[in-house]
């Protein structure tokens, strides 16, 4: 199995108004009805950012790609043979294409006691990985475990909600394991002082291909 992550850092700097005219028709219409400044930005730039990857991943034009909803609200390709996820936030965009089921995460700094949710949420096991280390690591720690345990359970379309304990992961080993839970096979790096993390489905093992993508990249590219 293969998969393309592509990730950017959001500067914040003004994009032309003509990148939002690259989106498909229904593209369009969905960023007319968020209100938000920030909201489309996140949406403009996290659709260009998937349709890169989906013409990395498979040497196709980009336009060609046609997005729906699901039921739940999540974002499906309408091709057979893909999945795609997305992360997005304040300054910070992800975007991943896979041969299987897949989900992705990028998380900055949280403003909360990762040691204190751990332990609310996470298994034992991972709870004493955490306790284990320096004060000034387990912060860290916390936003590795985290950021894995929000794209599984993208990829396996749940929710966080009764899965944070269930799914277990061991962050020592490179790539990261998971313990118990499910099959994945999973991709994990710090970006820019983040961390970004990439989770497929099943057992097979998985070739992945990650690039940072400028956001002047971005912006100029014909997508």
């Amino acid at each position: 199995m293969r998969a393309t992550l592509l990730w950017l850092r959001d500067d914040g700097s003004a994009m032309p108004d003509a990148l939002a005219t690259r989106l498909a028709t229904a593209e369009q219409d969905e960023l007319a009805t968020l209100a938000r400044a920030g909201r489309r930005r996140g949406f403009v730039l996290s659709r260009l950012l998937l349709r890169r990857a989906l013409a990395a991943h498979t040497n196709l034009s980009p336009a060609g790609f046609v997005f729906s909803r699901a039921a739940s609200g999540r974002l499906q390709l309408d091709h057979p043979a893909l999945h795609v996820s997305l992360s997005h936030g304040p300054g910070r965009v992800a975007a991943l294409v896979a041969d299987a089921p897949c989900g992705v995460d990028i998380e900055g700094d949280r403003d909360n006691d990762g040691l204190l949710l751990a332990r609310r949420h996470f298994a034992a096991t991972e709870i004493a990985y955490l306790e284990s280390l320096p004060d000034h690591a387990r912060q860290d720690g916390f936003l590795r475990l985290w950021t894995l345990k929000e794209a599984a359970v993208k990829a396996l379309h749940q929710g966080l909600a009764g899965n944070m304990g269930r799914l277990v992961f061991d962050v020592r080993p490179q790539p990261p394991q998971v313990m118990s839970g499910a099959t994945l096979q999973c991709w994990q790096q710090a970006a820019d002082g983040q961390w970004l993390a990439g989770v497929v489905a099943g057992a097979g093992a998985v070739t992945w291909t990650v690039q940072e993508v400028p956001l002047a990249d971005l912006a100029a590219a014909n997508t």
